[in-house]
């Protein structure tokens, strides 16, 4: 009994050893596909301040379409 105890635990120990290196390089792989990756400051303002422009004239169209008199401006 001894023995197939022993033999138990260490076949628990190594699907447990499986599964957590499995699991590390699911991690490795997700955090290698976004880690974000150093820039200059004026390269991502610009970005932002685009991004920011093009958010506000969709805002704009979407609300000059829903206003009922907008054929009258």
């Amino acid at each position: 009994m001894l023995i197939g105890a022993e033999q138990t635990r260490s076949a628990c120990l190594r699907a447990g050893q499986a599964y957590l290196d499995k699991y590390w390089r699911q991690l490795r792989e997700h955090a290698a596909k976004n880690f974000v990756k150093p820039r200059e400051p004026e390269a991502i303002f610009t970005e932002l301040s685009a991004k920011l422009e093009n958010a506000n004239q969709v805002l704009l169209r979407e609300t000059l379409t829903r206003t009922p008199f907008a054929n009258e401006r």
